[in-house]
């Protein structure tokens, strides 16, 4: 097998495994156009043990932290070049600790998250032996079947609270763990907006992805507010053999989410703007089968109210090939 097939390969196997929101980005390959089946999963991890309150960090003596793991299954249908068909089926896992009306709580939530159907179609591609330009479109829809349950206690809560914030200015006893954090799901019927770019010339390539959640209201009268993912950057395929391939990238990634709202009144403690950065390894094996792996640190996170936000997320991925 020569060093351009091994290349082209790598390219239509490669997967998109940057999730910013762990309820709201549907995993989504770059752009496999061979007709047949394909499964795979993605793997996030996210690591929330640093609290801010409207955008500035304050101290965290109680601990307060949120681990969440995201894994993404998914299965799909190539049509021919241009058109497929995608089911996602997330699994959650929440390990968390806050304090709760002065004493400290620990607890887990985990099950199936919110599954999603999903449609994506080419309008425009262009490749050859050297280079490859492919646009993709997606559309679908994103059903409640995740426990939305710790909504409730944002019917409990008191999102706007002055006396409150000059607490919080000097000690941390009020918790930046909230019920939107802990559900498994929106409890809401989401549509879902998004495109992807992949170029490729020679061994370099550039990736792009803009994905938007359109919520609706949901359980509880709650409604989280929409939010937009994205993530680009350049890569180069370092090593192709007969056996395996190793591609590099440096990945910026980010979410872009305003104030969810209870019954219409707004959650303050709910809006974020996240930047992050960091390099992402591919390794291809045969014809079939592709890892991916990645590390990001936030370059920048704003929020509003007391958040508990993401020290760092690491992103995996494994895809299978069937023609």
């Amino acid at each position: 097998m020569n060093v351009i097939k091994l290349i082209l390969i790598l390219v239509i196997l490669s997967p998109s495994i940057s999730i910013a929101c762990d309820l709201c980005g549907c995993f989504i390959p770059k752009d496999t156009m061979v007709k047949g089946f394909r499964f795979g999963l993605a793997e996030q991890y996210s690591d929330f043990a640093t609290l801010k309150l409207d955008g500035e960090e304050v101290s965290n003596p109680d601990g307060q932290k949120l681990n969440s793991w995201n894994t993404q299954f998914y299965a799909n249908y190539y049509f021919n070049e241009r058109l497929a068909l995608q089911l996602n089926t997330p699994v959650l896992y929440k390990s968390f600790r806050r304090p709760e009306e002065g004493i400290m709580q620990s607890g887990t939530e985990s099950g199936i998250g919110d599954v999603s159907v999903v449609g994506y179609y080419v309008p425009f591609q262009r490749k050859n032996p050297y280079s490859q330009f492919t646009w993709k479109v997606i559309a679908g829809i994103k059903f409640p079947t995740g426990n939305s349950d710790p909504l409730s206690e944002e019917l409990e809560e008191h999102h706007h609270d002055d006396a409150a914030e000059e607490r919080l200015a000097h000690d941390t006893e009020e918790s930046g763990i909230h019920g939107h954090d802990i559900a498994l799901g929106t409890g809401s019927y989401d549509g879902i907006l998004g495109t992807d770019i992949f170029g490729r010339w020679n061994k370099t390539f550039v990736t792009g992805h803009v994905q938007y959640a359109i919520r609706s209201r949901g359980a509880f009268d709650y409604r989280f507010a929409n939010d937009l993912i994205w993530y680009g950057g350049p890569g180069i395929y370092a090593v192709t053999n007969d056996t395996y391939s190793i591609g590099l990238q440096a990945l910026l990634f980010g979410e872009y989410k305003k104030e969810d709202d209870l019954a219409g009144e707004k959650a303050d403690d709910t809006a974020i703007t996240t930047v992050y950065f960091g390099p992402v390894t591919l390794v291809g094996l045969g014809q079939g089968f592709l890892a991916e792996a990645g590390i990001g640190f936030p370059l920048s996170i704003d929020n509003s109210g007391l958040q508990s936000v993401p020290d760092y997320r690491i992103r995996a991925g494994i895809t299978w090939q069937f023609q």
